[in-house]
């Protein structure tokens, strides 16, 4: 737990620095590379979450994926 909220908060750090128009794109990039598995509702091919899930893709995380 303690190492856990070490790298949390120098992940904030780290985000904090980052333009606000890149932040979330990052914090989804910081979410993807410590998961084991992602869990994905993404509905259309463009945006945030399609981008996210295409970058889980890249580094082959197991892929729950959920839409229409």
């Amino acid at each position: 737990p303690c190492l856990r909220k070490a790298t949390t908060r120098r992940f904030i750090r780290r985000w904090n620095r980052c333009p606000r128009r890149y932040a979330i794109l990052r914090r989804n990039e910081w979410m993807i590379q410590r998961c084991d598995v992602l869990v994905a509702y993404v509905t259309h091919g463009w945006g945030g979450a399609a981008r996210t899930l295409a970058y889980a893709r890249k580094k082959k995380k197991t892929i729950l994926e959920y839409g229409e």
